[in-house]
């Protein structure tokens, strides 16, 4: 009798020296699923069993046979556990999912591309010539006379579909230009599509176009699964399941397509995969002149060229249309060369559509087949731009062929074959010095938003103008409406700050903005170290904080100076300059050193330890300062206008802008935030309890050892600072506070960043998804301000918790309730804040920059989607979805070539000509 599954699963993983953890972590799922598998408390789900056998080198189908409960191995367990379900509904599941995907092949492709295609090649039964020596034969050199198979036209109304069925389902289809093959291609895909309905153990026939497959040169497989992936939103488990159980039917389309110095490759990569899966159909499709450039040929049973048409075939065409196109007929029966122009469906189409009551004498006068083809496609799509659209007021015929010839480019440059506006990436913009300004100026455009709101929220709680002999700030803004009082006199004992200028309220900013930068870092890069535990941190302890407070204590000092002399240039009082100096230098230190520490601490990226340091340039440094602190002043200058009077709101609001300056500016602050050199829109989420949770011990113990090195930073830079100002038991009490709060708020951040990364997912069928233009930027807007209305509030009461605790029982202070309801309503702003920046927002931000600097340059119209609207309106691009196709690639290339410009895809590679004859 054979074993059960459990023991089967748990003797494969330990034959392989594979722990639990470790067999989860390749199958992607949690360590407990694997442990239920082993104790038999359930079993793998369909979904997961190609996956889990291939890693295991076992078969679960074995043991179906010989063990019916399989799915289930108790009678009560499909309502006892989560994970075990009944074998209806996973075969259900099953259905449900083949369905969808037949639909997404049909609407895509059958409805999207084949019922709207720029010309009904289907009208004409094009003709088939078999090709046999194009294909590569195993049998050659051991039989003589199979190298003398005949080549032969195929019996006129040949279906491509019968010469499929005939030939044990591997065929190549070649042809030139606008012959039809992909029509045809289409077609095939159809019935096969009827048959997959029809019969449930029918593969599923997916259309791949290997124009991408360049980028990262993959094995088939894997570049499937990538394609089932990102074309058409499949889960990464489900799409592996399909393509390693042989339950996807590739064809191929566009295998001229890929970049010239990567076709032998790719022709290689389709062997290596029919030879691994060779009693699987496969259909390719290419263009004749560049697949005989190449020296190796496809493993497949047998090729087709697809015939230019009869000149039966044209004047039938041509008669059925109608009598505009009688001076057409007449040219092509009295003209060999435009005859063969028109040889095939895309070319006859064409002139016909441009040609039906138009002369065509204009073209005669040339006399190579390509110097009319160029001109025929040029003539057709002035001739369409010209009919009357709404866009037509807003674009000249010049400037929108300028347009789509950038677009075309690009297209082309990238490997492309759709277009998605939410796609657009900073690499569209023509050089590298353009996009380090682009980048530069999205970390400003995000630095100056968000320095403008925590700029505004500083002036809410540091409040107006106080009564007669009270101190400054705190009393009529938030903490005053809250029941505060005037003054500083809530904040007791901790009223003088650390002295002059720095008094209540201005420490309460400088807090805010030790927690707005320990937020953003570490919303920003918390989850890239997730699986943390104790002993890790805790060997990174003493290094971190020691670092940090040598950087600290370093940049702190050289700032601080600076500002003191600034300070008594203005007002020409020493103990005055000396606290600001003492307060900024405190300030900056600290931003310095918190940010060293968590590059120590977090392992960060090498790029970001280099921005982390002082290393960027003077002059940006001055430019960032410049922008950062204008913005940040003037959001505290605008709500202190509101609160007392437009000259206090200007005085504290330069002083503000100074200090934003100085330490999120001229401190190189702005090179904190993550690259933007992608845009990666928060497209689709779905949140996973399971997954939220199942490191929650590691996202824990690393939040808390973070908040305790930052407690013990700030405590240690503020209770030195202010010893010179205070009594040391003062100053230490007064650090330990606000070390407390920001510590407190680091570790909210930490923590609550870990669950967020860990339970977001974005692996889901949605059926909504890119099916309008530029819906993936709507989307990634909405999501930030989903995430922001659920972590900002968690993270305001978390931290405005801890900051009570910290002014109740550390510092004593009567009215700590109000202090604690201010803060959290202040850090619950924060943390929104970054979390819609960070989940989302950026990209959203970024992408509409991103077109700015495109429309600045004129590369596309402002209003962008309506553009390509109007362009599919004229039947120069096709849309699909939330995506845009040109109708063929004979247009794509033509508006390549606009200008007579050739475009490359890098400088190591050869270069791509447009224009092709």
């Amino acid at each position: 009798m054979k074993e059960n599954v459990p023991m089967l699963i748990r003797q494969a993983r330990e034959k392989l020296g594979l722990s639990q953890a470790a067999l989860a972590a390749r199958l992607e799922v949690s360590t407990n699923t694997v442990r239920n598998w082993e104790n038999g408390r359930s079993t793998p789900a369909i979904s997961i069993r190609p996956l889990l056998e291939t890693v295991l080198e076992i078969s679960l189908q074995e043991q179906q046979e010989t063990t019916p409960a399989l799915i289930s191995t108790q009678p009560d367990a499909a309502t006892r556990v989560p994970y075990e379900v009944t074998a209806s509904t996973q075969q259900s599941l099953k259905e449900k999912n083949r369905m969808q995907m037949l639909n997404r092949v049909h609407l895509r492709w059958i409805r999207g591309v084949l019922e709207n295609s720029l010309y009904l090649a289907t009208l004409i039964r094009l003709g088939l010539r078999e090709r046999p020596h194009a294909v590569a034969n195993p049998w050659r050199l051991v039989v003589q006379e199979s190298s003398q198979v005949p080549e032969r036209h195929l019996p006129p109304g040949t279906s491509l579909t019968k010469v499929y069925d005939e030939y044990n389902e591997e065929i190549l289809v070649l042809g030139e230009p606008g012959a039809g093959k992909t029509t045809l291609l289409l077609d095939l895909t159809k019935d096969l599509l009827q048959r997959a309905e029809r019969n449930d153990a029918h593969p599923l026939p997916v259309v791949f176009n290997l124009s991408s497959w360049a980028k990262k040169s993959l094995p088939l497989q894997g570049w499937m699964i990538e394609e089932l992936q990102t074309k058409y939103q499949i889960p990464k488990r489900l799409a592996q399941e399909w393509v390693v159980g042989h339950q996807i039917l590739p064809l191929l389309d566009g295998l001229d397509e890929v970049v010239a110095s990567s076709l032998s490759s790719c022709i290689e990569a389709i062997n290596s995969y029919r030879q691994e899966h060779g009693m699987m159909a496969m259909v390719v499709c290419c263009r004749k002149a560049d697949y005989f450039r190449q020296s190796m040929r496809l493993l497949l049973s047998t090729a087709v060229e697809v015939q230019p048409l009869t000149a039966e075939q044209i004047d039938a065409y041509l008669t059925q249309a109608g009598k505009d196109l009688t001076a057409v007929r007449v040219a092509l029966q009295q003209d060999p060369i435009l005859r063969d122009v028109a040889s095939t469906p895309l070319m006859l189409s064409t002139i016909a559509a441009t040609y039906h009551d138009q002369p065509i004498s204009s073209m005669l006068a040339l006399h190579s087949v390509a110097e009319r083809r160029q001109m025929i496609l040029e003539n057709y799509i002035e001739r369409v731009l010209e009919q009357r659209g709404s866009f037509k007021k807003e674009a000249k015929l010049q400037q929108t062929k300028s347009y789509l010839a950038w677009l075309a480019k690009h297209m082309l440059l990238h490997g492309q074959t759709e277009f998605y506006v939410e796609r657009m990436q900073p690499d569209l913009l023509d050089d590298a010095s353009a996009q380090r300004g682009y980048r530069t100026t999205i970390i400003r455009s995000i630095y100056a938003l968000q320095c403008t709101i925590i700029g505004a929220l500083f002036a809410w709680i540091f409040g107006g103008k106080p009564e007669p002999g009270n101190m400054r700030g705190v009393g009529d803004g938030l903490l005053g409406l809250l029941g505060s009082g005037p003054g500083n006199a809530i904040l007791g004992w901790m009223a003088p700050g650390l002295g002059g200028g720095l008094e209540g309220g201005g420490m309460f900013g400088m807090i805010l903005g030790l927690v707005f930068i320990v937020v953003t870092l570490l919303i920003d890069v918390s989850g890239s170290s997730q699986q943390v535990s104790w002993a890790a941190l805790r060997a990174q302890l003493v290094k971190s904080l020691l670092i940090g407070l040598r950087n600290g204590i370093v940049s702190g000092g050289c700032i601080g100076s600076l500002c003191g002399l600034f300070f008594f240039a203005i007002r020409q009082d020493l103990s005055y300059a000396f606290s600001q100096a003492l307060g900024f230098g405190a300030f900056t230190g600290n931003i310095i050193g918190l940010v060293s520490l968590l590059v120590v601490t977090l392992r960060v990226s090498p790029e970001r330890e280099e921005a982390s340091s002082l290393s960027v340039g003077l002059v940006t440094r001055l430019i960032d300062g410049i922008v950062i602190g204008g913005c940040g002043g003037l959001g505290f200058g605008l709500v202190s206008s509101l609160l007392v009077n437009v000259q206090q709101g200007a005085i504290y609001g330069g002083i503000v802008g100074i200090a934003f300056g100085l330490t999120f500016g001229f401190a190189g602050g702005t090179r904190l935030i993550r690259d933007v050199g992608t845009i990666s829109p928060a497209e689709i989420v779905r949140w996973n309890w399971h997954h939220a949770f199942a490191n929650w011990s590691g996202i824990l113990i690393k939040g808390l050892v973070i908040g305790l090195m930052i407690f013990l930073m700030v405590m240690i830079v503020l209770g030195s600072a202010g010893s010179l100002l205070h009594d040391s038991v003062y100053a230490w009490k007064y650090g330990c506070v606000y070390g407390i709060i920001v510590g407190a708020s680091a570790t909210v951040a930490s923590i609550l960043t870990g669950i967020l990364n860990s339970g977001w997912e974005s692996n889901t069928l949605d059926e909504r998804h890119l099916m309008r233009p530029n819906e993936g930027i709507r989307r990634s807007l909405y999501n930030s301000l989903f995430a922001a209305g659920c972590f900002g509030p968690i993270g305001g009461i978390a931290s405005g918790g801890m900051v009570g605790f910290a002014f109740g029982l550390i510092a004593a202070l009567p009215g700590w309730p109000v202090l604690a309801l201010g803060f959290a309503i202040i850090l619950g702003s924060v943390f929104a804040l970054e979390f819609a920046m960070l989940r989302g927002g950026i990209a959203f931000l970024a992408h509409y920059l991103l077109r700015w600097y495109l429309w600045r340059e004129k590369y596309l119209p402002w209003r962008y989607i309506r553009f390509l609207d109007y362009a599919a309106s004229r039947i120069l691009l096709r849309k699909i979805g939330g995506g845009y196709i040109f109708h063929h690639r004979m247009l794509l290339e033509y508006f390549a070539a606009y200008g007579g410009e050739v475009a490359s895809r890098s400088s190591e590679e050869e270069p791509v000509i447009i224009k092709r004859a």
